[in-house]
């Protein structure tokens, strides 16, 4: 049996599918090189000049709250990571102030979801940093 070639419409496909495979395999380096112009959400910041902030979380009942609230914290611009204890209703922040981290955007989502979202008082931010760390619970 003779072989057939290919016909143009294959041809086309596949090589649209080769394209579209190498543009994603590489996304992260034209990212990367095209710089935050792009997107600011699509690279990481950096963890030297981010800081950590405390915030007071009413509403929360359950691990489930937990979670939807730690979600919403992370997706946020300029959090590096969250650590947030629906049993004493604390969240801890280490954010990049330079990456564009608002707290009043996330409190503003928060409300929308029922929940109270305000920055710690001086003594229970010095609570809550005592032994804890992102990644860690708050003990108060």
């Amino acid at each position: 049996a003779a072989v057939r070639p290919p016909r143009p419409r294959a041809l086309r496909s596949l090589a649209m599918r080769t394209a579209l495979c190498l543009g994603l395999m590489f996304m992260p380096e034209l990212l990367r090189a095209y710089g935050p112009s792009v997107s600011l959400a699509s690279i990481a910041p950096g963890t030297a000049a981010a800081t950590m902030h405390y915030f007071d979380v009413e509403g929360m009942g359950c691990e489930a709250c937990e979670v939807h609230v730690r979600s919403v914290i992370e997706r946020s611009s300029g959090v590096v990571s969250a650590d947030v204890d629906f049993e004493a209703g604390t969240a801890a922040v280490l954010a990049a102030e330079d990456w564009g981290f608002d707290p009043e955007r996330i409190r503003a989502i928060l409300k929308k979801d029922y929940y109270d979202w305000a920055p710690a008082d001086d003594a229970g931010a010095g609570g809550a940093g005592a032994g804890a760390g992102v990644g860690g619970a708050a003990a108060r």
